[in-house]
């Protein structure tokens, strides 16, 4: 089937979910825009067919259906399934990591390949945007992962993550904002935090380099 407007992709997320009770507030709240409106049983089946064939057409329609320039100003990026898969024969030749965190993780893209990589790995899925949560939980749900993988509705420039007995790799293709659009007390942030480690690091630099800051704190 084509989804065609947010509403009908915020359904068959709903549809597609196996537990609702790890939802976020923010969640919880698109999910009752839906309440009296659901997909029919056979659309549900032929997209949770197209996730089992490793698609992403929730991804995809919401690409299509959300305009570029609002999925800009957070800078959510849906990256191609063969650099996703590079990358991801990169990280298995630096070793097995324990833990694996993808900062911006929009539909789940690249924290399910990382589960596919290493069946062992904690999974950490950090997403601010809570309609592509729902998209990622939709995705994990189909796979049968929604125990193993921890999904965070939250700015994950504000995410503390516990202490980790192994290594812990960053993976994902973290968002991209020019520093226009960065607030001051983030930059602020951002320098000081860079300097702790001997390093001189300019205000204008973008989103992504504010992760690189938060990654290296740990």
């Amino acid at each position: 089937m084509k989804i065609l407007t947010e509403l009908e992709l915020i359904a068959a997320c709903v549809g597609l979910l196996d537990d609702r009770t790890n939802l976020s507030g923010v969640e919880r709240k698109i999910i009752r825009l839906v309440s009296a409106k659901s997909l029919p049983a056979h659309d549900i089946d032929s997209i949770r067919e197209s996730i089992w064939q490793g698609n992403d057409p929730l991804g995809e329609a919401f690409s299509i259906i959300r305009p570029a320039h609002h999925r800009r100003s957070i800078g959510a990026v849906y990256t191609p399934s063969p650099i996703i898969h590079s990358m991801m024969a990169w990280l298995k030749e630096q070793g097995i990591p324990t833990r694996i965190v993808d900062p911006g993780a929009g539909s789940g893209r690249f924290i399910i390949a990382s589960g596919e990589t290493f069946p062992n790995a904690q999974l950490i899925a950090i997403e601010i945007d809570p309609l592509a949560a729902l998209m990622l939980r939709a995705n994990l749900a189909v796979r049968g992962w929604t125990a193993r993988a921890t999904v965070l509705v939250k700015d994950y420039r504000t995410v503390k993550l516990p202490r980790c007995a192994g290594v812990t790799a960053f993976i994902g293709n973290p968002p991209y904002v020019r520093h226009h659009q960065i607030a001051e007390d983030w930059k602020s942030w951002y320098t000081s935090r860079f300097a702790e480690f001997g390093i001189k690091a300019s205000a204008g630099g973008i989103t992504f380099t504010l992760f690189l800051a938060n990654a290296l704190i740990g």
